[in-house]
């Protein structure tokens, strides 16, 4: 699927640009894969789902805030992935690159 792939990626933060790597894998409609970033760490996901160059999936980490739960929504187009991260602080921008 287009969506498929290993992307370096940046969430824009309150506390400033947090680089970090996203995998995502399509089955069909249906997506998993691994978020890392330095801060909050590495967690494989699954139970995502995708439509054409569309994706969403959520993935728990643990924060120095404790357990958290982000949620992605986004696209890629070609190489390049733009998505909306939506945490319990608020939304986040969200771009990459496949790698």
């Amino acid at each position: 699927m287009a969506v498929d792939g290993k992307y370096a990626i940046t969430l824009n933060t309150p506390m400033g640009k947090q680089s970090g790597n996203l995998t995502l894998k399509a089955d069909g409609a249906s997506l998993s894969g691994n978020f890392s970033n330095a801060l909050l760490g590495q967690a494989d996901f699954d139970g995502g789902k995708v439509t054409g160059d569309s994706f969403e999936f959520s993935v728990s980490v643990n924060s120095p805030m404790g357990k958290l739960n982000i949620g992605f929504n986004g696209t890629v187009s070609g190489d390049k992935l733009s998505a909306k991260a939506t945490t319990p602080m608020g939304p986040l921008d969200v771009e990459g690159t496949r790698a």
